[in-house]
């Protein structure tokens, strides 16, 4: 398969976006997430400020040369943080896709368009199964976190990317 094209994310492209996050959530995490967790996560994109979170936080998209939405990656800056700090969000590939580099394409280009806007550090409430993923990054984990979906809490790792780490 030949490079996707890198675009922002725009309202039309909502629907199939987020079907396609729920793809790799339900079969990309459910090597570290129980049946339970899983349908927690899915739950989480059927949230009514979801599709704002999406559009909120700088997300782009990877598109197969079909139009097919291939993943997704974005930041968002952390309030109150100086300098400012990025924040990695809504990382998802295609399940069929992993290991190709579409992820990797995606946060980087997440990464230097924070960069361009004055973060110099990165974070990121990884999904247990992309702890690997991030680190190759060059992320390290600095403890746990949990995501809270109707009143439970499914297990997340924190981590981040210092500025003498980046580039």
């Amino acid at each position: 398969m030949s490079d996707p094209l890198l675009r922002p994310l725009v309202p039309a492209d909502l629907d199939e976006t987020v079907a396609m996050q729920c793809r790799a959530m339900a079969e990309l995490g459910r090597t570290h997430y129980d049946a339970t967790q899983i349908a927690l996560l899915l739950a989480a994109t059927r949230e009514p400020d979801y599709p704002e979170a999406l559009l909120g936080n700088d997300v782009w998209l990877a598109v197969g040369p079909g139009g097919a939405i291939l993943g997704s990656a974005g930041w968002g800056a952390v309030f109150g943080s100086q300098p400012p700090t990025g924040r990695i969000r809504k990382v998802f590939v295609e399940p069929g896709l992993a290991g190709r580099g579409f992820g990797r394409r995606l946060v980087e280009a997440a990464e230097a368009r924070a960069g361009a806007a004055g973060c110099r550090d990165f974070v990121v409430r990884a999904n247990l199964n992309a702890v690997p993923f991030y680190q190759r990054l060059g992320y390290r984990v600095t403890g746990p976190g949990t995501m809270t979906v109707a009143g439970c809490d499914v297990p997340m790792t924190m981590m981040e990317k210092p500025a003498e780490t980046v580039g």
